[in-house]
Parts: C-alpha cells; structure tokens; sequence
C-alpha cells in the first residue's frame, strides 16, 4: 500500500506555492470564487407549528390604552385581562374558559388555604335594623 500522503496531487496555488489537494483542500479551479457561496438560495425557511406561532404572536408586546396613559404589554397578558374582564360582565361560558385556563395553567389560583373569619356587626346610628343572632353562622361549613 501507499502512503495517503504520496498519492494526493500537488497543486500550484495563488502565489504561485505549491499545496497538497486533498479532503478541505480542493484544487484552484473548483473553489468557489470570492463573493459566491456554495449554497447562493440558503437553506430555505423552516416550517412553523400552530403552537411555534401562537407562541410568538402571543410574547409580542403591543401599546394599550390605560385611562389617560399608553402602556405596552404582552399580548397574553392583554388576551387574559379582556378574557376575565368578558367573564365578569359576560356569559357563564367565558367564565368556564377563564376557568379552564386556569385549571390548566395556574392550578394553584384555585386552591386557597382554609381561614376562620370573624364577623362582628355594629349597628349605625339612627338605625332601627335588627342585628342578627350571634349564632347565626355556627356550624355552617359552606360559607
């Protein structure tokens, strides 16, 4: 067997200094010229997933009217704030979507810890309406 080495061409280059051709090492006349590249079209765009879009659509930030001042926000953050806003004044079904929403993306919003709350009543001046019993909220455990 021969050496790789003795069996690679040798190639006049630029300067006029020769250089092995060989696996990177293409001879002068069919290197690609300064300016020009192997692949001028490029690789092409990369398709794009519904989720990749709304993903993107949903991190732009946009300007919001608040009041009197423009703010801009994430368009998820502003798309949160009218679903809830449309829940509160709107049909039960938008507030089954809140809802869902956040069942699915912030459980932890739905979970509150247990408190013992305390109400005590004081009757305005003037005023002739019956306070209620003290007792009225002993024992109920779905208020």
């Amino acid at each position: 067997m021969t050496d790789d080495r003795e069996s690679r061409q040798k190639t006049v280059g630029p300067a006029g200094q020769d250089y092995e051709v060989g696996y990177g090492k293409p001879p002068e006349h069919s290197r690609f010229k300064p300016g020009n590249a192997g692949r001028p079209k490029g690789s092409g765009k990369r398709e794009l997933s519904i989720g990749d879009i709304l993903a993107e659509a949903m991190s732009k930030r946009r300007k919001v009217r608040r009041g009197d001042r423009v703010v801009k926000m994430a368009v998820a953050e502003i798309y949160v704030e009218r679903l809830i806003a449309m829940a509160t004044t709107g049909s039960a079904n938008d507030m089954l979507k809140v809802l869902a929403l956040i069942a699915k993306h912030a459980p932890n919003l739905l979970s509150a810890p247990e408190i013992e709350a305390r109400v005590t009543y004081h009757r305005a001046p003037g005023s002739t309406v019956q306070l209620p019993s003290a007792d009225l909220w002993k024992g109920s455990k779905d208020v």
